[in-house]
């Protein structure tokens, strides 16, 4: 009796060791497939981004300086568009500056309406010669892109200084420019006139740099 008992307890207890094994095993399979997936997971998320190639800014182009263009648009008092070598270019008249208009984040300023009109007076439909400014460091292009320049009318006058004088613009010598003396000197005769914006009370404000 007691052989037979203990032969039936060895195998029972033997049978639950291999039972056990099986289970560990399993677990510890389990837990392994469960470590490898996040360690995986997490190479994954360690993988840096592919590096793209930075992107290059176009090729600005640059008529040459004394070359003439038609004006194909007038934009605001102190800007306006040619087209040369198929393409349009925007052009920042380098000295002044005038009232607001299509600014995307500010309201019409006062007497920047009749200052556009003035500007389309002038320049649509007309052919002008570009200059720039005489200062070889003087940039060509402004913190927009716009090409810098200064414009001569047909008739040979100083369309940014004719702007100045008429009072449709103020002299901008927030940043240097070589005719500077010249828009002051006629900027301080049409304020005396109280021409164009010179006559408004309080003045107009004077635009952030463009």
């Amino acid at each position: 009796m007691k052989k037979p008992a203990l032969a039936v307890a060895a195998a029972f207890v033997a049978s639950a060791s291999i039972f056990s094994t099986l289970q560990v095993v399993s677990i510890s399979d389990r837990l392994a497939v469960l470590e490898q997936a996040r360690t995986t997971s997490q190479s994954i998320g360690n993988v840096s981004a592919p590096v793209l190639p930075a992107k290059q800014p176009a090729p600005r182009v640059e008529p040459p300086d004394g070359s003439s263009h038609a004006i194909v648009a007038v934009v605001d008092g102190d800007t306006a568009k040619i087209e040369f070598q198929g393409e349009t270019i925007s052009m920042r008249i380098i000295g002044i500056d005038t009232p607001e208009t299509v600014h995307p984040s500010r309201p019409v300023e006062p007497y920047g309406p009749e200052a556009t009109v003035r500007a389309r007076e002038l320049l649509e439909g007309k052919t002008v010669t570009l200059e720039y400014d005489a200062d070889p460091d003087h940039d060509r292009f402004g913190r927009y892109g716009r090409l810098l320049v200064y414009l001569r009318l047909e008739d040979g006058s100083d369309f940014g200084k004719l702007m100045v004088a008429d009072g449709f613009a103020r002299a901008y010598p927030k940043y240097p420019f070589s005719r500077s003396m010249e828009y002051l000197a006629v900027e301080a005769v049409a304020k005396m006139a109280k021409k164009g914006l010179w006559g408004l009370e309080p003045a107009a404000p004077m635009g952030e740099s463009k």
